[in-house]
């Protein structure tokens, strides 16, 4: 099974396990890079979807699940106190597993995919397969985008405090 991997699936796993492991713990970081996760899963799901047979039903799929792991996101942030510095754009995050456990999801099930459909490429226009790929994908652009907007707003209902003692992750 591993035999078979190129060379570069190992370098990218390990920098999904150490990034995900430094969320473990509580970071200090811009506003702005809140939104590096919700992005990159949209351009997954977004390359995911130009190589499959698409229909309404798996565009449904797609947006259901995006709304289901938005408010999944959303309840495991809204009341997670963050601290922030609104004068420098900076949040101060409590660290989670989410982001790690995530990460391992869904290179798991990039990898499962991408192996299924590249073993029988008429896999692509089964409504089964399709539904499934681009659910796991919606879910978990979902899932970050609801937790940055539950960080969002506690940064926005948060006083503004002194975070630039500590360096910001970038």
């Amino acid at each position: 099974m591993f035999s078979n991997l190129t060379f570069w699936i190992w370098p990218i796993l390990a920098i999904l396990i150490w990034v995900g492991y430094r969320r473990t713990k509580q970071t200090i970081s811009k506003v702005r890079t809140l939104l590096f996760f919700p992005v990159i899963m949209l351009a997954l799901s977004l390359k995911r979807m130009a190589g499959l047979s698409m229909s309404k039903v798996s565009l449904l799929a797609w947006g259901m699940s995006i709304l289901v792991g938005g408010l999944i996101g959303w309840l495991l942030t809204r009341n997670r106190a963050v601290r922030a510095d609104h004068d420098r754009g900076l949040i101060s995050l409590p660290g989670s597993w989410v982001t790690l456990l995530s990460l391992l999801f869904i290179f798991s099930t990039r990898y499962y995919f991408s192996s299924v459909f590249a073993a029988d490429p008429g896999l692509r226009s089964d409504l089964a397969y399709v539904v499934s790929s681009l659910a796991v994908m919606g879910f978990f652009l979902g899932l970050f985008s609801g937790r940055i907007t539950g960080h969002l707003f506690q940064y926005r209902k948060t006083e503004t405090s002194n975070l630039s003692d500590k360096p910001a992750d970038t």
